[in-house]
């Protein structure tokens, strides 16, 4: 693959000289070689969104939430209790690579939810089950439509007080095309 890179940039600069000493165009100037990107190749483009507690909005939950100091705090009372955050935006969720809960104060266990448009709970795909003992937990959710809401779930006995307290959610999104563009040569 080194080599194969090698040739490719080699073949490049030997155009690109070409190019300049006939006169025929003006060499890429330095900024713009930092982004070439060969025709057989493709530009990776992979984006994260955080969005901040004070940016997500509840659409319903069992649990006690509040927004307090910038960070939702929530305590569920009861086996399955849980909260669901609208995003600001709709994510393509054939796009979306990971979401990562940015969590702080856990007691008990957690569990993630990713919702789907249209979708009255996640699915079973997109939920991940008692979580403990991280800050961050991560989700690489499937299917089709877009997603629209996150949520946090306990899975604990009622009575044994857990709780947590959600400060972000960061969605990464690939929308890298698959297979590099189709090259026609006619020599």
């Amino acid at each position: 693959m080194k080599r194969k890179k090698l040739l490719k940039q080699g073949a490049c600069i030997a155009v690109c000289s070409t190019m300049l000493a006939t006169g025929v165009t003006q060499l890429i100037p330095a900024y713009q070689a930092q982004s070439l990107v060969f025709a057989d190749e493709v530009q990776q483009n992979i984006k994260k969104t955080t969005y901040t507690a004070d940016k997500l909005t509840v659409d319903w939950g069992n649990a006690g939430y509040e927004l307090t100091d910038g960070v939702w705090k929530v305590t569920f009372n009861n086996q399955y209790d849980q909260v669901k955050w609208r995003l600001p935006e709709t994510v393509d969720m054939s796009t979306v690579k990971s979401v990562t809960f940015n969590v702080k104060d856990q007691k008990g266990s957690v569990s993630l939810k990713v919702y789907k448009n249209g979708d009255e709970d996640a699915d079973g795909a997109n939920t991940k089950y008692e979580l403990t003992g991280a800050d961050e937990y991560s989700i690489s959710p499937t299917g089709e439509g877009d997603m629209v809401a996150v949520g946090l779930m306990t899975t604990d006995n009622a009575g044994s007080g857990s709780a947590i307290s959600l400060v972000s959610v960061t969605v990464e999104t690939d929308t890298t095309p698959k297979t590099p563009p189709e090259i026609e040569q006619n020599i």
